[in-house]
């Protein structure tokens, strides 16, 4: 399954394009692929298109990821924005409240422009002290 990568230098993303079958033995290929590129780089932001492939894999194998994330070392204040074909993006809550609960700053996006906008805009901080009174 072919990952075609292209990093946008002015704003700091790394676009990774997937298509083809991808199934659940190639996944942790095209993670550790992107996420090479992205420390050459010193990436912080990830959009990962999968709009042009076609999953083969059954969903629990989401469950595995968290297991595996160690081993790519993703900065912690990586984001990533991920565009799913059509018959995937029902399940967009379901994967931020899965990966945001394992320390992911993700989002699931429908097209390229949102992606590069939701991943570009600032991050605020949490306050260390709460909040002011």
């Amino acid at each position: 399954m072919p990952v075609e990568l292209t990093y946008l230098s002015e704003n700091n993303i790394l676009v990774a394009r997937t298509s083809g079958v991808l199934s659940s033995a190639s996944w942790l290929d095209v993670i550790s692929t992107i996420t090479d590129e992205g420390r050459k780089t010193s990436c912080l932001r990830y959009l990962v298109d999968h709009s042009a492939a076609t999953f083969r894999f059954r969903f629990a194998d989401l469950w595995t990821l968290p297991r595996n994330a160690g081993r790519f070392g993703l900065p912690a204040d990586a984001r990533l924005a991920l565009i799913f074909p059509q018959a995937q993006r029902g399940r967009r809550a379901f994967i931020e409240a899965f990966m945001g609960n394992r320390g992911f700053s993700l989002k699931v996006l429908d097209d390229t422009d949102s992606a590069v906008a939701w991943l570009t805009e600032p991050v605020s901080k949490p306050n260390p002290l709460g909040p002011h009174r």
